[in-house]
């Protein structure tokens, strides 16, 4: 198992998500082992993880998607006050697992879009359902726009990174009114961390609201 996770995360740190993906679809337990690597202490191989993690699951439910089912009921656990255990991005591997075959896990757009209302507590955890929110919009327009009003608070938030992650969902869903007339969010001086394509960037929120609201 540590062989296994090891070998993963050396692919996830040469940035090579598909052969992370790969190596997890071959082995029993690697859909397991991406899920332990989305809370690596690198935020950007955990990342990676998430997206890796979406990739394979889409993979083996293409055979069978019961396997990938049970790992979504993990993650859903994960945010569980009961599970003793902070899914820092749990809510981000369901979106990418969701997001990539709606068809199979139903079910679970609704319950990922929705932890916004059903989750609270510490900000990174906030900042990713925002994220997931935001990857969801393609594959979910109708149900993101029932929690509208929930990621438009967002804006308002004392935390930076939930701020700045509740502009960027904003500008993905197309719904940039909200940021257009916010002034003091055009010029927000605090920064955020956003993860786009295969690393972490970080912008200030002043210039990612401006981005948005053009």
């Amino acid at each position: 198992m540590q062989a296994l996770r090891e070998r993963i995360r050396d692919q996830l740190r040469d940035t090579s998500i598909k052969g992370a993906a790969a190596l997890a679809v071959e082995a029993p337990r690697g859909l397991g082992t991406l899920i332990t690597l989305t809370n690596d202490p690198d935020a950007a191989i955990g990342w990676r993880a998430v997206v890796a993690l979406g990739q394979a699951a889409q993979c083996v439910a293409k055979g069978d998607p019961e396997p990938v089912r049970r790992q979504l009921r993990r993650l859903h656990w994960m945010l569980n006050d009961e599970s003793g255990s902070v899914g820092w991005r749990a809510p981000q591997a369901m979106a990418e697992i969701v997001r990539l075959e709606p068809q199979h896990f139903a079910e679970y757009v609704p319950i990922t879009i929705h932890l916004i209302r059903t989750v609270h507590g510490e900000p990174a955890v906030r900042a990713g359902i925002l994220w997931a929110i935001g990857r969801l919009n393609s594959a979910a327009p109708a149900e993101v726009e029932c929690i509208r009003p929930e990621v438009e608070a967002c804006l308002g938030d004392p935390s930076p990174e939930v701020r700045g992650m509740a502009v960027w969902c904003v500008g993905k869903t197309g719904h940039v009114e909200a940021v257009r007339t916010c002034a003091a969010l055009l010029h927000d001086p605090e920064s955020v961390e956003i993860f786009e394509g295969e690393e972490l960037r970080r912008y200030r929120i002043g210039e990612l609201a401006r981005r948005v609201a053009e």
